[in-house]
């Protein structure tokens, strides 16, 4: 066997292995934009070649029998950065495409990355050709929702996260994003609504928990927002926006001890959040405060 490195500088490496066995290389090698990889298998079928599994001449077939000759080529590559994942990913998509043009599940996959690089636009575009091809594809539906939101467009994210949760009623993923969606347009009793069916659907969802307790807390429902608070805080005891929004509820509530615990442990996570910061102090300066030094 033989392989070929030729990079874009004209340099080429040749590399002969004289025998079947799995090879890799001692270092990763760079592989330049533009470099090109070859491999060339020759077998010798002759009467001469005592390592044959025949000495009768015939023709080589290719195959997983032990009788068989056998060649793999297989490239791994080492990413230098997430970036170039998604480079590889989209060029990957991209191929596949040409070849098939009229695939939802390669468009999808296409639409995925280009949404992970926040070129909305694109993705909508890949997205909605999915869709032309797979009216019922659940997932582009949702994720197209989720671009339209990134762009604005947030009743038209609703339409399709609504004929997501048609095709799709159990999803809780897709009560959320309606949740979200509810939220940014002010329309609490829908956004509270849906946040309830992701967690009927998931009552470990932390973040559902966690919105639906902001969503109570707008509507003045603040004791049912402190217990959704609370399961949000023991899902996810490292999130100081979660522990905010406890100490915040907590405090109008009157339990201003308690909301200084959890100002304090948001503070420790994040000594930047601002809210957290600016509540400790409102709540340290708070009448029957216990008076203690500020510091996260």
């Amino acid at each position: 066997m033989r392989t070929t490195r030729a990079r874009p500088s004209k340099v080429s490496r040749v590399s002969d292995f004289k025998w079947q066995d799995v090879y890799r290389l001692r270092n990763p090698v760079p592989l330049p934009k533009g470099t090109t990889l070859t491999m060339r298998w020759t077998y010798d079928n002759s009467a001469d070649n005592r390592h044959g599994p025949t000495h009768e001449l015939k023709r080589v077939v290719a195959g997983n029998r032990s009788s068989d000759e056998m060649a793999h080529l297989q490239l791994q590559l080492r990413l230098r950065t997430a970036e170039d994942r998604l480079t590889l990913q989209e060029a990957y998509f991209r191929h596949l495409l040409g070849k098939n043009p009229r695939n939802a599940r390669i468009l999808y996959g296409l639409a995925g990355v280009l949404k992970d690089q926040r070129r909305w636009a694109e993705a909508a575009s890949q997205y909605l050709a999915a869709l032309a091809i797979q009216p019922t594809h659940v997932g582009a539906h949702v994720n197209l929702g989720a671009v339209l939101v990134g762009q604005g467009r947030v009743d038209e994210a609703i339409s399709h996260f609504l004929t997501a949760v048609r095709l799709q009623p159990d999803y809780a993923g897709v009560h959320y994003n309606l949740g979200l969606a509810f939220s940014y347009q002010n329309r609490l009793e829908e956004a509270e609504r849906h946040y309830r069916e992701a967690l009927t659907a998931n009552p470990n969802f932390a973040e559902a928990q966690n919105n639906l307790g902001l969503v109570l807390a707008a509507e003045r429902k603040l004791d049912e927002a402190i217990v959704h608070y609370r399961e949000a805080v023991r899902l996810l005891p490292d999130s100081a926006d979660v522990h905010t929004n406890l100490g915040t509820g907590l405090f109008a509530r009157g339990n201003v001890e308690e909301a200084v615990t959890h100002f304090r442990r948001a503070l420790a996570i994040d000594p930047a959040h601002a809210d957290a910061r600016r509540n400790l102090s409102a709540a340290i300066g708070a009448p029957g405060a216990t008076r203690q030094p500020s510091k996260p």
